[in-house]
């Protein structure tokens, strides 16, 4: 990632007010390999298929999960590989296949817990590229504060941890439902 981070300069954060803006394309990451971590961005497929629901959503995650998406309200299932081998080529085939997409946002709903999904929403060419402001967001043009209720603390166990992806979701769904708040 040092390399990508010499390559790819921080991005500057773009300030927009998503209820003016047409978002007809959609791609949500989750960037992390294990089936529970796919099980994870379930809640925010649903969450922005219900705001958009004549957008086109399209999900990229381990490609072990491709089966668990089946019959959920997504266009097309992008996979992606752990394994060094299927993965060396596949990234650069996978980046050609999504910018040609021409998203409008492109969302990481891991919590902008690893460096693979921002570098993925960050490389889509997305217009407008979200996640939680940290480590990760060099990426983002539309960086979003951690809350509280975003971070897990020992008694709430995964619990914390399942609601980061659908915690962004639901900011950005807030914003585009009628706050009067401006991203940033």
């Amino acid at each position: 990632m040092f390399i990508m981070n010499r390559i790819m300069p921080r991005t500057a954060s773009a300030t927009v007010d998503l209820r003016r803006e047409r978002i007809d394309r959609i791609l949500l990451v989750r960037g992390v390999f294990r089936l529970g971590n796919a099980i994870l961005a379930i809640p925010s497929i649903l969450l922005f298929r219900r705001n958009f629901p004549d957008a086109r959503i399209d999900f990229i995650g381990g490609s072990a999960a491709k089966s668990l998406f089946i019959n959920l309200p997504i266009d097309h299932f992008y996979g992606i590989y752990h394994n060094y081998l299927k993965a060396s080529w596949s990234y650069l085939i996978l980046l050609a296949k999504v910018r040609a997409q021409k998203y409008d946002l492109a969302v990481d709903v891991s919590g902008s817990s690893t460096a693979m999904g921002a570098f993925i929403v960050g490389a889509s060419g997305a217009r407008w590229r979200a996640g939680l402001a940290g480590k990760w967001d060099r990426w983002f043009n539309l960086r979003f504060a951690r809350s509280v209720s975003s971070r897990p603390s020992s008694d709430e166990g995964s619990r914390g941890n399942f609601m980061m992806g659908g915690g962004i979701c639901r900011r950005i769904v807030h914003w585009r439902a009628g706050s009067r708040r401006v991203a940033q």
